[in-house]
């Protein structure tokens, strides 16, 4: 837990870059399973799961804003996390194609 208490801006950067990695693919895995045993293409949507992955970054954001006062850190993560809001919208909603990140 200790590993996890740094006040710097690129480790907030990096972390907020891959755990909405993982939680996005965690998520797929998860829909692919549940789709074939309803034997549908999907159940959630990319964009969705896309938000969800994205989410943990708010949750991880307040934890090092608010229970452990590291700001660099936490800017770190609001930073990656605008990126991802932007990427979002460029993708799902200007674009309107889907987005696969594995």
């Amino acid at each position: 837990m200790e590993k996890l208490k740094r006040d710097n801006f690129w480790f907030g950067f990096i972390m907020g870059l891959i755990i909405p990695v993982v939680v996005f693919s965690i998520a797929y895995v998860i829909d692919d399973y549940f789709s074939k045993m309803k034997e549908v293409s999907t159940i959630v949507q990319d964009s969705t799961k896309y938000i969800i992955g994205v989410f943990f970054n708010l949750i991880l954001f307040r934890i090092y804003m608010v229970n452990w006062r590291m700001d660099r850190t936490g800017r770190g993560l609001l930073a990656i996390t605008f990126v991802f809001a932007i990427g979002y919208v460029i993708l799902f909603q200007v674009m309107g194609k889907k987005f696969l990140l594995l």
